[in-house]
């Protein structure tokens, strides 16, 4: 009977309660997401204005180290730049200010970027790498050469997995019988190339001759095309790939005379 009574009076006290909203402001709602919105634009264009300045300071100095200086430069004065622009501050939190920040590193960070690399500066050379040579030995076969470093010698070498044939050995052979000698590097920039590469066989008195592009970003040379006295006895067969960017920087990828000797 006592439960009976208790459940009754309970149920009278749900039946008399009544939730009560509370009174929406919509002048304040409206306030302060115009002046959320206010915030954003501010950090926002503040961003974009440091990254240039940090692309400008990168470009003079040419280092990255004074675009950085920019960057934390610009997170130490975001706060005096909301009290200049007459933004209440009391009304942060740390999650107002983490936000802010975010906004301005990635807006600082697409700008920074986008200004220091073409179309806008080019500050990379070229790039020349993966040098190989394919040298057709009569009664083998090609037999193809990697220009690699030792790290155990310290020299760059050539180096050939499939066949124990030297490359001075291999040279001495396609003299002999006139067959193909191709060469071929990964010759790329950031931008695009100045022109073809060239190449130069003994730097010291030959004139420069152009490279052909075999696929994107390779291109070759017809040794055996240009002279065979060149591959006489291996002695002669040093080169000189010379590479160009339209902001002329210049890369010179030398072989050196050392590396011509036994296979490892």
């Amino acid at each position: 009977m006592a439960k009976k009574r208790k459940k009754q009076k309970k149920a009278e006290e749900e039946e008399k309660y009544e939730f009560i909203p509370p009174e929406f402001d919509e002048k304040q709602f409206l306030k302060d997401e115009m002046s959320a919105t206010k915030q954003v634009l501010i950090i926002v264009a503040y961003g974009a204005l440091m990254g240039a300045l940090a692309a400008l300071a990168t470009i003079l100095t040419s280092n990255g180290i004074t675009g950085l200086a920019v960057l934390v430069a610009g997170f130490g004065t975001m706060k005096i730049l909301f009290n200049a622009m007459k933004i209440d501050l009391s009304k942060f939190t740390k999650k107002t200010w983490l936000g802010h920040s975010a906004w301005f590193f990635f807006t600082f960070l697409a700008i920074w970027i986008l200004l220091i690399n073409p179309p806008f500066t080019d500050f990379a050379a070229p790039e020349v790498k993966n040098v190989k040579l394919a040298v057709t030995v009569q009664g083998v076969g090609v037999i193809h050469y990697n220009y690699t470093f030792n790290s155990s010698s310290n020299l760059f070498e050539w180096h050939t997995g499939k066949h124990n044939i030297s490359i001075t050995n291999a040279l001495k052979n396609a003299y002999a019988n006139n067959t193909q000698v191709i060469l071929t590097a990964h010759i790329a920039d950031n931008d695009r190339l100045f022109g073809v590469p060239t190449i130069t066989f003994k730097p010291d008195t030959d004139p420069p001759k152009p490279m052909s592009q075999a696929a994107s970003f390779s291109y070759s040379y017809n040794v055996s095309a240009f002279g065979m006295n060149y591959l006489k006895d291996g002695q002669y067969f040093t080169f000189q790939i010379n590479a160009e960017d339209p902001a002329h920087h210049i890369t010179v990828f030398r072989m050196a005379d050392y590396s011509i000797g036994p296979i490892v």
